[in-house]
């Protein structure tokens, strides 16, 4: 067998990386050019745990290979795996334009038997249309037509900073196989055969409820960030805590303690995006959901709550130098996408704040492309998290990255010229603070 994928992201890298060391012949594909060279030379496009390992032992075992000719991987290929990305419109629906170049690519190309497998995240029906694409196409452009057209509709439910693990050991795998395409579904069994060997859930269904599977999911878990982070407003002006909150009632089967997290809210390229589709799906479909655009509502609020809550019980942030620790949407990756951290900045900076950064991961020209506005008279960027807040009025965290932990309080206030922290990740939560620090914390007063 031999796998092509279209795309190497987040999914399509480490997948590929995934069924090249279970013993698949796997060819990467990117438009990028200079993705791809570095690819070819070991360098990873994004920081991601074990991937480079992972990529390497690939490579090494020579069944893992990356190319820009996707014409070619594509005529080689018995499955040809879509893992485009399918960024958000302004209107909420998914911009799908990449997915069905895929679907004419591959009508142009694949060989008799070949198999599309939808990897990208896309709105229900997505499979029929490409598949419509395709059957006319071969109909009247391709002189051998192939009578066998399957689209195959299997979501990935990787998460960054443990995207390797998470493929490596799924909690389940869902393919979406209509009726008629019973053999296509043999092939995918045969490509996940070592996933079914070791016990992992292999769920079959229609196509559409695959599509829906993937929206479904991370709306659920944007809806557990949101009820959470509700939960955490209500509990600072009630002097609860949230944490305790949120470990009594994680406790219970029904709920589970995954996604009870208080913060500044969701971010990333995957929670909001599926939320919006989902919601811009049901308007199409004649349903208007009514607790999904409440759950991104409070995700926007939230962002702002900790800045909120200084300029209540503080005032103003003009004039104020304002060190933030971590830029990327959460920990351990250095994807910036919908960071909640953009927005914040941003508002920081419009009313006269001077801001510095500082991230382990996120490099400062990807913080100057999204945010030019960031040139204080002091330098906006620090090789240390204590650089960051040396000389400063304020520290919002961001993200819980283990070295900001590390610090101990006393440390950071001593090198401040007022100690204000503003903790949105709780990474100082439930220690002792000093008499010269004044505290601000998500989910408790």
């Amino acid at each position: 067998m031999h796998l092509t994928i279209l795309g190497t992201g987040y999914v399509g890298l480490v997948t590929g990386a995934d069924f090249a060391c279970r013993g698949i012949d796997v060819t990467c594909v990117d438009i990028d050019v200079a993705r791809i060279e570095g690819l070819q030379q070991g360098v990873m496009p994004f920081h991601e745990k074990d991937l480079p390992e992972r990529v390497a032992d690939g490579v090494a075992a020579g069944l893992l290979h990356f190319t820009i000719d996707a014409a070619a991987a594509t005529a080689n290929a018995n499955v040809v795996m879509c893992a485009v990305a399918t960024p958000t419109n302004a209107d909420g629906h998914a911009d799908l334009s990449a997915v069905f170049a895929v679907a004419d690519l591959f009508a142009a190309h694949a060989k008799s038997g070949a198999v599309l497998v939808n990897k990208s995240t896309v709105p229900v029906g997505t499979a029929d249309v490409c598949g419509k694409r395709i059957r006319d196409f071969r109909q009247y452009s391709r002189p051998d037509p192939v009578a066998a057209v399957a689209v195959i509709s299997n979501p990935e439910f990787l998460s960054q900073s443990t995207a390797v693990a998470d493929t490596a050991h799924p909690t389940r795998i869902v393919v979406g196989v209509d009726v008629g395409d019973e053999w296509a579904g043999k092939v995918m069994r045969e490509l996940n055969a070592t996933f079914i060997e070791g016990g992992v859930p292999y769920v079959e269904m229609t196509t559409r409820s695959a599509e829906i599977v993937k929206c479904a999911a991370n709306a659920f878990l944007a809806t557990k960030i949101s009820f959470i982070n509700e939960i955490a407003n209500f509990c600072e002006r009630t002097g609860g805590n949230v944490d305790e909150v949120a470990k009594a009632i994680g406790l219970d089967p029904r709920i589970g303690a995954d996604f009870l997290q208080a913060g500044l809210g969701y971010g990333g390229s995957c929670l909001s995006k599926d939320t919006r589709a989902l919601i811009a799906a049901g308007n199409d479909a004649g349903y208007a959901f009514r607790i999904l655009p409440n759950v991104e509502a409070v995700n926007d609020a939230q962002k702002f709550s900790l800045l909120d809550r200084y300029e209540r019980e503080v005032g103003s942030f003009a004039g104020k130098r304002v060190a933030v620790w971590g830029v990327a949407f959460k920990a351990g990756t250095d994807d910036v996408r919908h960071s909640p951290a953009l927005p914040i900045i941003t508002r920081l900076i419009s009313v006269g704040a001077n801001v510095c950064v500082f991230d382990p991961l996120v490099t400062e020209e990807k913080i100057k492309f999204l945010i030019p506005d960031l040139t204080p008279p002091f330098s906006p960027f620090c090789k240390t998290a204590l650089d960051a807040v040396r000389n400063a009025d304020v520290l919002l965290i961001h993200t819980n990255a283990p070295e900001f932990a590390a610090y101990d309080i006393e440390s950071i206030a001593s090198v401040m010229r007022s100690a204000v922290i503003l903790d949105g990740r709780r990474v100082f939560a439930g220690r002792v603070i000093p008499k010269n620090v004044r505290y601000f914390c998500v989910g408790c007063g």
